[in-house]
């Protein structure tokens, strides 16, 4: 890759992708998307490369995304349907995944990306999970981002005016009938306050992880 030069707008984008956060690089069949990502493997030596095929991967030196995230070949993925890795050497792989790079990632389904975070959360536990869960750029639904990220757990509030507002746009009578969930991925006390609240509030579509808190599991055994 050394006698292969990046153009001016290459370069511009391998600048931008240092300096972190999350990047698009969109582009046209021969552009140079691929070229520009071996780079990376040059420019950032802990980032890990995945794509949504096998051909794609070879091409960017990466892996397959199902590979790496050990996730099941089915129509449809659900926490439900990933289980655990029993592979030692992988759980260490992505435990300490840093930069994550996704090419053809408009080839990938979203509950594809749904599952990518599922496995951050469940092997990476080390911080807030939001800090990997904003490397995945799940793209916008009619111009509404399909991930808000409400900041620190008291700054929550944000998404509930958000959701009664989206709620009276579209004229719904209850706001659990409108297509969004709510992650609270990290567990101290502002955290469990947020989940009390949304519980008393009677929302629904909550999701929890990577591990439940201990007062939600001694609940969960007496209605069980």
């Amino acid at each position: 890759m050394k006698n292969v030069k990046l153009n001016s707008e290459q370069q511009a984008a391998l600048e931008k992708i240092k300096q972190g956060g999350n990047c698009i690089i969109p582009g046209n069949a021969g552009t140079g998307k691929s070229t520009l990502l071996r780079h990376l493997h040059e420019a950032i030596p802990e980032a890990v490369f995945v794509a949504p095929t096998g051909a794609a991967a070879r091409l960017i030196g990466g892996v397959t995304i199902n590979s790496l995230f050990r996730i099941p070949p089915q129509p449809y993925i659900t926490d439900w349907s990933m289980g655990v890795i029993s592979n030692k050497g992988v759980r260490k792989t992505i435990k300490a995944i840093k930069v994550l790079v996704v090419d053809e990632s408009s080839l990938v389904r979203s509950d594809i990306f749904a599952a990518i975070d599922y496995r951050l959360r469940q092997y990476a536990p080390d911080g807030c999970a939001k800090y990997r869960y904003n490397k995945l750029v799940k793209g916008a639904v009619c111009g509404i981002p399909r991930v808000l990220d409400a900041g620190q757990c008291n700054d929550c509030y944000s998404l509930a005016v958000i959701a009664l507002k989206l709620k009276e746009i579209f004229g719904t009578a209850d706001i659990n009938e409108l297509p969004i969930s709510f992650d609270i991925a990290w567990y101290e006390q502002k955290a469990v306050a947020v989940l009390l609240a949304l519980l008393h509030l009677g929302l629904k579509n909550i999701r929890l992880g990577p591990r439940l808190p201990a007062f939600y599991r001694r609940i969960s055994r007496k209605l069980w």
